[in-house]
């Protein structure tokens, strides 16, 4: 009998777990708040960008370098180098649609390097916005004592 309560027990604890866990682990591959808010909203605009740095630092800075200069640990493997993402003339010259295309579809999507893989099965639409609005963060600003 108390063999059999032992066992009860372990059950009803492994579920209680469960039921802790499952609720995250649905496959769902939207914004946990529901949905993407770039209303202009400052606030909302640094917490994706923050967001996007930890995805940065997991999926590109192998390539991109920590600041994105294209200086990272496997860009001296590569041929053409990984881009400099902090490169001002590259930000003008490539649209938010255009960088989420690149991140989704990969390098050759605007005629840019098949070392860069393509992210759209691996990370979700706001994984890539909040990417997209880190890498916005990356320019390198001059400093006042240049002047």
């Amino acid at each position: 009998m108390k063999n059999t309560m032992n066992k009860i027990q372990q059950l009803m604890l492994i579920g209680f777990v469960l039921l802790l866990i499952l609720p995250g682990c649905n496959g769902s591959r939207t914004d946990p708040a529901g949905a993407i808010r770039y209303y202009g909203d400052k606030k909302q605009l640094e917490y994706d960008a923050r967001l996007g740095g930890v995805l940065f630092q997991k999926y590109c800075a192998v390539c991109h370098g920590v600041a994105g200069k294209g200086d990272g640990f496997n860009a001296f493997n590569l041929t053409p180098r990984p881009r400099d993402l902090s490169d001002s003339t590259f930000q003008k010259s490539v649209a938010d649609s255009q960088l989420v295309s690149i991140i989704k579809f990969g390098g050759t999507f605007r005629n840019g390097s098949r070392n860069m893989p393509a992210w759209g099965e691996t990370l979700s639409e706001v994984q890539i916005h909040r990417l997209v609005s880190n890498i916005r963060q990356l320019v390198e600003v001059p400093s006042d004592s240049a002047k």
